[in-house]
């Protein structure tokens, strides 16, 4: 046997996606299979290690056939401008990463987010009301505010109404989809798609570019949707939907879930008021509740404040506990001749103290 690989890193993007091709190999064993082996052609003489639910499948299949197929979808994401990001990448999503079933590999058109990005999830019934699209919107604005980025399913309704309201207020907005990238239906979503990609966002799936979205890939996008993100919205739902398939994924997932309550004569607030009444979302009726869950100041407050921006961004981190200025400038970017007399400013309205320690310590609630 040669010797073995530490380094997953250096497996070619084409084996990989061969390791995908295999049914019933989890990306946990395919990254465990990745991490013990130098290569797939040892990985292939040695059958046990992709597990024994495939081993059949592998001495039944060959290897040649495999990598051609796999050089088909490489060609297919290079004619479509699509970059392919394994789990072990540094590239992929951490929170994602951590979940129980993440997929070896997610196709990305667009700007691919930092791996440690902040994303709320923002979900609801493809038929929505004019309240569960002002609420949306509501929510967006203020998410876009504090940079969070907004995820949702490029489906049409809160979903769209979430992408399209990001991409207005020039926010990031990142779409999870049950479909291939190159594959994507009716035309509607296609254009709002290519506005996402063209305003710095981008588009998500875990199969290959052309493949048609199937009733069995919506549920398996949600666990995406909810596993990348802190936390799930869900605006309006009826007594079933889809959007409650997500908060399930995100509470299993260990998320936060949210949901906005609606009238009790609406079937299409039915799922959220329920999600709320059986204690498996936190009921939110201002965008301020749900910055205030994830650690974040609503501008509502700061208005009350009178904060000005880089003023918000220093209370902001020493919420977290006191701090020396080097470590403040490190925290929040502020070049150091804008921090002084912000924290000057601060200092004389009594909103942070300096300690005998040089430290800047906060004093009220922000």
């Amino acid at each position: 046997m040669k010797q073995h690989n530490t380094n997953p890193a250096q497996w070619p993007l084409r084996d990989i996606l061969v390791l995908r091709s295999i049914r019933k190999l989890s990306a946990r064993q395919a990254l465990a299979t990745i991490s013990k082996f130098g290569d797939l052609d040892e990985a292939w003489h040695h059958p046990q290690g992709l597990g024994s639910h495939s081993s059949l499948e592998l001495f039944s299949t060959s290897l040649r056939v495999l990598r051609r197929q796999a050089d088909e979808i490489l060609s297919e994401c290079e004619d479509h401008g699509i970059s392919i990001v394994a789990v072990h990448n540094q590239q992929y999503p951490k929170l994602l990463r951590e979940t129980a079933s993440p997929p070896l590999l997610v196709f990305v058109r667009g700007a691919i987010p930092p791996s440690d990005f902040l994303g709320v999830a923002i979900v609801g019934t493809r038929a929505c009301t004019d309240y569960g699209r002002r609420a949306t919107e509501w929510f967006v604005d203020e998410l876009v505010q504090h940079n969070v980025a907004v995820v949702s399913g490029l489906a049409n309704g809160i979903d769209a109404y979430a992408h399209a309201r990001t991409v207005k207020k020039c926010g990031t907005t990142i779409a999870v989809i049950a479909s291939g990238i190159a594959a994507i239906s009716p035309w509607q979503s296609n254009e709002l798609a290519n506005s996402i990609v063209e305003a710095g966002g981008c588009i998500i799936s875990e199969y290959r570019p052309g493949t048609k979205a199937m009733p069995v890939f919506f549920p398996q996008r949600n666990r995406i949707i909810s596993g990348i993100t802190k936390a799930t919205l869900v605006v309006e739902s009826k007594h079933k939907g889809g959007s409650l398939i997500t908060a399930k994924f995100a509470m299993e997932q260990n998320r936060d879930v949210f949901a906005i309550p609606g009238s009790i004569y609406s079937s299409r607030s039915a799922g959220t008021n329920n999600l709320i009444r059986d204690h498996m979302a936190t009921g939110v009726s201002a965008p301020s509740d749900l910055l205030n869950a994830l650690g974040l100041e609503s501008e509502e407050k700061k208005a009350q404040l009178n904060l000005t921006q880089e003023q918000a961004r220093i209370a902001a981190t020493l919420e977290q506990g006191p701090r020396h200025v080097d470590e403040i400038v490190a925290a929040t970017g502020i070049a150091t001749h804008v921090l002084q007399p912000a924290l000057l400013e601060l200092e004389l309205r009594g909103i942070i103290q300096q300690d005998s320690a040089a430290r800047y310590t906060l004093l009220l609630s922000i």
